[in-house]
């Protein structure tokens, strides 16, 4: 019997029109190899992307590239876009207002999620790839004009009243003085800080649990994105013959690119293969960490 993902096919944007670099992963193989796991962190997310908006690829609104600061201030100013600052230029304005438009499950960027990665890095004329420095700091940063201008009357109420009272930026981000002995080690500080935390944590808003990661450390290793992304292809070709799995086999070159090293005996040559690949890439998406475009 046919699994229930493949009796009950969503819509999909695959069924009409399958590009060879929607499937046929084998291209970024030939051409970086190292960039797989980059790969399939794009295509996971674009799968995804299509299958929340009804089966289709909607085009960005994005219209240049942001920075991964511009992505930090895009996350912060989501839902407070009217409150953004008078002093911002109107280009920024309109780069937040714009990643505030984009799904969070979204990479941002422009060319996503139209294009596949294939395209995307052909399209970037495959220039080398300049991996950003962490930015999580700036999710603790403020500057004394920012919290004046916003939030100056709570600030004088706390600083006048005993006990003092709580400052709230947001609905979960509160603001605290804190002082930083920096002739200290940062081991130090930083251990400080982690105490802190524990003493000063609202009971009201417990730590969340952590976020899921690789076991294979930083994103997936290169085996298990050449297995992820088979799956991935087989799926979307399975999506594109409406669920007839040897019909999605005999796609031109699907039978070369799901065998091993080219061998046309392998286990995409069974039914129950394909019965598997759905499910697959659905654990893949539900895994998903980003490591590569946040």
């Amino acid at each position: 019997m046919q699994n229930e993902l493949m009796k009950n096919l969503p819509p999909n944007a695959w069924r009409k029109c399958l590009d060879e670099t929607d499937w046929n992963f084998g291209l970024i193989e030939a051409k970086e190899s190292n960039e797989l796991p980059r790969c399939l962190e794009w295509e996971l997310c674009r799968e995804r992307a299509q299958a929340e908006t009804g089966g289709t690829l909607p085009k960005s609104p994005l219209t240049d590239e942001p920075t991964k600061h511009e992505i930090w201030l895009g996350r912060f100013w989501r839902d407070k876009v009217r409150q953004l600052p008078d002093w911002w230029e109107n280009g920024q304005k309109e780069l937040i207002c714009q990643l505030s438009q984009i799904p969070s499950t979204w990479i941002p960027h422009p060319d996503f999620p139209q294009l596949s990665y294939f395209k995307h890095r052909e399209k970037e004329k495959w220039n080398r790839i300049q991996e950003d420095k962490p930015m999580d700091w700036l999710s603790v940063d403020m500057s004394w004009i920012t919290a004046f201008k916003y939030k100056a009357d709570e600030i004088h109420e706390a600083a006048t009243t005993c006990p003092s009272p709580t400052v709230w930026a947001w609905k979960y981000t509160e603001i605290v003085p804190m002082t930083i002995t920096w002739d200290c080690p940062d081991e130090e500080i930083q251990k400080a800080f982690s105490q802190w935390l524990k003493e000063r944590r609202p009971d009201s808003i417990p730590e969340p649990p952590p976020l899921p990661t690789n076991k294979g450390g930083r994103g997936a290793s290169l085996p298990q994105a050449k297995a992820k992304l088979k799956a991935l292809a087989a799926w979307r070709l399975l999506q594109h013959y409406d669920g007839k799995w040897v019909r999605a086999h005999a796609h031109p070159g699907a039978s070369y690119f799901l065998s091993v090293a080219g061998k046309l005996e392998s286990q995409f040559s069974r039914k129950d293969a394909w019965d598997k690949a759905g499910d697959t890439v659905l654990k893949a998406m539900k895994r998903l960490v980003f490591t590569h475009f946040r």
